[in-house]
């Protein structure tokens, strides 16, 4: 009933905390974390400075777009 045998894991490489990087490995680049609200699970928008996440930036767009479409109710004057 060989079915039942499990592989073995293949070996793990340890390296050294001090031990230089690997010549494939790229950086590791630092987690982003929104400024407006601290998320780290969404990627980063725009070109905003401090930097904020896509759910911030839609949520900016959004109260933009509710802000204009009141204004132009309140100049139609019962058009």
């Amino acid at each position: 009933m060989s079915w039942f045998t499990r592989k073995p894991n293949p070996p793990v490489a340890v390296r050294q905390p001090h031990a230089y990087p690997l010549a494939g490995e790229a950086p590791v680049s630092p987690v982003f974390a929104c400024t407006t609200c601290g998320r780290t699970d969404l990627p980063e928008a725009g070109d905003w400075d401090p930097p904020i996440c896509q759910e911030c930036d839609a949520s900016i767009n959004d109260d933009a777009i509710q802000a204009e479409m009141a204004a132009d109710e309140d100049s139609d004057h019962g058009w």
